[in-house]
């Protein structure tokens, strides 16, 4: 984002348990990277740079002058910047569409991953540089890209689409794709969103290499967390694995975590809180056998119990199924005319880089296509 706004970035490569590291945490009270600093003055995380640029705040820090993008009208406004999204701006300017992009982020589910073997034309890639490839490409076209103003409302009642952002502005567009993908869903106890970044985190890919040495707790019992438990034993030296009912994951991938020397599993255990004041110290759990109660000492919490879609803006404006994702049908049509959905947030089955993709392509031609023949 800095980059892109023509600001000079001073990036430090630090890692976890060397005296970078120390300093890093000890001027920023974060535990997670990135942390940004703006003229000596602390900001954060990704996130919360996002919500300063969304409110214009982080122009003014930086000394620039914010853009009026909002004023215009365009053919096409994607909502995400995934892999559906990004590649739906794609297709949309190829057509010669005036495109404009609203994300939170850029990447979408791909900052919570680390490798990819499954997408065409890589035996193997890793997750940011495949996110790096791909804002390459978009960046060749003239797309206009709005990061890190998050959707709050939509208003598809008029032919002119309506798209509200927390920051207070709005957008209009003749047509919409919505390719708002998923996020982590929370475990919603005490100490969680205080925590958020100081031990509680939702990425083992991204952050397991800041837990050498320590003692981490993997809460659920899916394919996710199974796998993230797999990745942390190589840096911690005792993995608590917290299962709340039974392990839905693979049973291959349960044999093959539950033999690990350094994983113990406590099935059957619910989470309670999450403690600590400065920095996750613990973890209190409870035996849903016979009620009784155990605090963990840990050094931080990974929450793996599933993703829920980035949908509630269209709660009220679009048919949604029972796990909050946008009904489509084979053509992205969500049943509201010029308004198409792709990717992870719609019930499309599979969930995969490449399909979101695929998607976000038909999603832009059907945009078209309505353009043509709406009058």
């Amino acid at each position: 984002m800095l980059a892109r706004k023509g600001v000079d970035v001073h990036e430090l490569v630090v890692n976890g348990g060397t005296p970078e590291w120390d300093a890093m945490t000890a001027r920023t009270g974060g535990r997670t990277t990135p942390q940004i600093l703006i003229n000596d003055e602390v900001i954060g995380g990704y996130d919360e740079l996002a919500v300063l640029n969304a409110q214009g705040i982080l122009d003014e820090k930086l000394g620039l002058h914010s853009g009026a993008a909002r004023d215009l009208l365009y053919d096409v406004i994607v909502i995400g910047s995934g892999p559906a999204g990004m590649t739906a701006a794609i297709y949309s300017a190829r057509k010669g569409l005036k495109t404009l992009v609203l994300s939170k982020d850029v990447g979408g589910q791909l900052n919570i991953s680390a490798e990819l073997e499954n997408y065409l034309g890589y035996a193997s890639i890793d997750a940011p540089t495949l996110i790096t490839h791909f804002e390459d490409h978009v960046e060749r076209f003239a797309i206009t890209r709005v990061v890190g103003e998050e959707v709050v409302n939509l208003d598809v009642t008029e032919k002119i689409k309506v798209v509200a952002t927390q920051a207070g502005n709005r957008y209009q567009g003749r047509t919409v794709i919505i390719a708002s993908g998923k996020y982590p869903r929370p475990l919603g106890v005490v100490g969680e969103q205080r925590l958020l970044g100081k031990g509680v985190a939702y990425c083992a890919t991204c952050d397991a290499p800041f837990y050498k040495d320590k003692v981490v707790a993997v809460v659920g019992g899916g394919n996710a967390a199974l796998e993230a438990a797999g990745e942390l034993q190589r840096w911690a030296t005792h993995v608590y694995l917290i299962v709340r009912s039974t392990y839905t994951a693979d049973d291959i991938v349960v044999d093959r975590v539950t033999r690990m020397a350094q994983v113990e599993v406590l099935l059957g255990y619910e989470t309670l809180e999450i403690l600590g004041e400065q920095h996750v110290s613990g973890l209190r759990v409870q035996s849903r056998a016979d009620s009784s109660e155990r605090t963990l000492a840990i050094d931080g919490v990974f929450v793996e119990i599933g993703l829920l879609p980035n949908t509630a803006f269209a709660m009220d404006v679009l048919a949604l199924n029972d796990q909050g994702e946008i009904v489509v049908d084979c053509q992205t049509n969500t049943g509201v005319p010029g308004v198409f959905a792709a990717g992870d947030a719609t019930n499309v089955r599979d969930k995969q880089v490449i399909i979101a993709a695929g998607e976000g392509a038909k999603a832009a031609l059907r945009a078209h296509d309505y353009l043509l023949t709406s009058h």
